[in-house]
């Protein structure tokens, strides 16, 4: 319920338009595939209609926001400033100054991310000869325990640090059948990843993909994560086993462009 200056009752916001219009974003970045009218997103953000509409049409008109049919969903200006923020990333540069440097005619799908919490966070991404609709699209959270990248960057961390980041559940967030379950799962395959080297999702994170990762320290000393993605139909183990040269060459490259000794892949 709000209060009479607009906000929620717990919101103490010194510019409360802003926080509502953060909210808003936030509400459409999470349901991306959806639009929402005044009312709909009022009633799930509790806050009054009348203050939903001014601040979906202030986004509106500044291209943050997309009007259709009396609904909103996020705007093309969104994407500018995303691919401004990225531009000016060290890391995700030099992952693609590190893609230039692989043969021209390599196939497979190659990404990028990071840990944020729980979470990966997808920074980058070179498209391949064989095109693949995936999940983890640039900018996509996805639970870290179902996808390659995110368990290599999980393998890591010390106990402390994954009790931290995971909680205390033992039943695992899982996105197709083949995801892990459980924490105990989990430790046996973090174990392996320690000690092959490189993280394997094969079809947990997306139904019919294949993936490998390795992870990379900044020089902040964040960990990331570098992935090859192929579709699961072209996998073999000689096509694995020549994938895994490929990432550890992509990581150690990336690796020497970042200044970098924490490596494994």
């Amino acid at each position: 319920m709000e209060n009479e200056s607009g906000q929620g009752d717990g919101d103490r916001s010194l510019a409360p338009a802003v926080t509502r219009a953060v909210a808003v974003l936030d509400m459409l970045a999470a349901n991306r595939e959806e639009s929402f009218g005044p009312s709909e997103l009022g009633r799930r953000l509790g806050i009054a209609k009348s203050s939903v509409s001014n601040v979906c049409h202030a986004l509106a008109q500044g291209g943050l926001l997309r009007q259709v049919d009396g609904e909103y969903c996020l705007g093309q200006r969104l994407v500018e400033y995303g691919e401004a923020y990225l531009a000016g990333v060290d890391l995700v540069q030099q992952f693609h100054a590190a893609c230039l440097e692989l043969a021209e005619d390599e196939e497979e799908t190659l990404q990028l991310a990071v840990l944020d919490g729980s979470d990966v966070v997808y920074l980058a991404r070179r498209g391949g000869g064989h095109p693949i609709r995936l999940v983890s699209e640039v900018g996509r959270h996805l639970p870290a325990t179902c996808t390659a990248v995110g368990k290599a960057m999980l393998a890591t961390l010390s106990e402390r640090e994954l009790a931290e980041r995971l909680g205390t559940d033992q039943e695992l967030p899982r996105l197709t059948a083949n995801s892990v379950r459980t924490r105990a799962e989990l430790d046996w395959q973090l174990s392996e990843i320690r000690a092959r080297g490189y993280a394997v999702d094969d079809e947990e994170a997306g139904e019919g993909i294949f993936c490998l990762a390795g992870t990379v320290s900044t020089r902040s000393g964040t960990t990331a994560a570098v992935s090859v993605t192929l579709l699961k139909a072209r996998h073999s183990r000689e096509r694995e086993q020549r994938l895994v040269a490929l990432l550890r060459t992509l990581v150690r490259d990336l690796a020497g462009r970042l200044g970098s000794t924490g490596v494994r892949g």
